[in-house]
């Protein structure tokens, strides 16, 4: 199965979207799924650069014909992700892409400052594979606020 640059534009519930891939997938079966890397050397220099937003395509689509990047993950978020939703990773990694230079200093700079260097591209590569009788995670915490359902949220509010 295939989910290639999707998962950063899914509004409300990106695990819903994978539990769903996970539920139809064969035993076992497989999921590649890529996306734009938030973590990236040119977010980093962005930030630096003092610019207002990170991500990789930070902009509104000049038509509304499409859904622009609501948010983009990092490597590290990706894999929690897909565990939490029945998975196992095994291939993960980035790549560059020509992002405008100003790539050697900043690796630079995170390394002398003690920071991670792995996973800096620009694109998350991901290959995930379905694993029988996994727990699952329907709102992992690292990406969910507390879940209230509309039935707690009417006791609440009573």
């Amino acid at each position: 199965m295939l989910a290639c640059e999707l998962i950063e534009h899914v509004i409300w519930d990106p695990a819903h979207m994978l539990l769903e891939c996970s539920r139809v997938l064969a035993s076992g079966g497989a999921l590649v799924l890529t996306t734009p890397n938030i973590a990236s050397l040119t977010s980093v220099q962005r930030v630096l650069a003092g610019e207002t937003n990170p991500q990789i395509y930070s902009h509104y689509p000049a038509a509304r014909i499409e859904t622009p990047h609501v948010r983009e993950y990092t490597a590290s978020e990706l894999e929690q992700l897909l565990t939490c939703c029945g998975f196992c990773i095994e291939y993960l990694f980035t790549e560059p892409i020509d992002a405008g230079g100003g790539r050697e200093w900043i690796s630079r700079m995170l390394a002398d400052l003690g920071f991670p260097t792995e996973f800096r591209g620009e694109q998350i590569y991901c290959v995930a594979r379905k694993r029988p009788g996994a727990e699952l995670t329907r709102r992992p915490h690292f990406l969910y606020e507390e879940w209230i359902d509309h039935g707690e949220r009417a006791a609440i509010e009573s």
